[in-house]
């Protein structure tokens, strides 16, 4: 399919519809859409893995190096979606360092999993609110093993010991 497969990571452009356990198996699941004809195409053009960064200035810098300590953003969210989020982030109690992967959905809703393993499903409005609440449990000691937090209904969180 492509060259290199096992070690391309892919930060954007995968369509929020193809829900996959790793960036690996999105990238399958893309390329199934795909007729044998594209797929020899985009496979003589990629020798190598491709890698978008999102940079400030709210631009794709397409890269060959990875960076494995920058979150991956899955779905398919427009540039402002992930500069809303990542506002939303720098104004709650969050450190953006902890943030392993984002997951954007059609809804306009993010999920979050952190670097410890754990997911935080957000809702779409009240986002720091949402985010600082889940800081405030963790301060909880019931909630310290805690890796599944349901925020998405306002004033009910879900949680699950997975």
């Amino acid at each position: 399919m492509i060259k290199n497969l096992t070690t391309l990571l892919l930060t954007l452009l995968v369509s929020g519809s193809l829900w996959a356990q790793n960036p690996e198996e999105a990238l399958y699941k893309y390329f199934e859409l795909f007729n044998s004809a594209d797929k020899d195409a985009i496979n003589e053009a990629s020798d190598s893995p491709f890698v978008f960064l999102i940079g400030n200035n709210k631009r794709l810098i397409r890269t060959d190096s990875v960076n494995l300590s920058l979150p991956l953003v899955l779905g398919n969210p427009t540039i402002d979606d992930f500069f809303l989020i990542k506002e939303d982030i720098f104004k709650s109690m969050m450190n953006f360092q902890t943030i392993k992967k984002f997951y954007f959905f059609p809804s306009g809703r993010w999920d979050l999993e952190l670097k410890n393993g754990t997911l935080i499903k957000l809702p779409s409005k009240d986002v720091v609110d949402s985010i600082n609440d889940y800081y405030k449990l963790l301060k909880l000691p019931q909630f310290k093993k805690i890796k599944f937090f349901d925020m998405r209904i306002k004033n009910q969180i879900i949680i699950n010991e997975l």
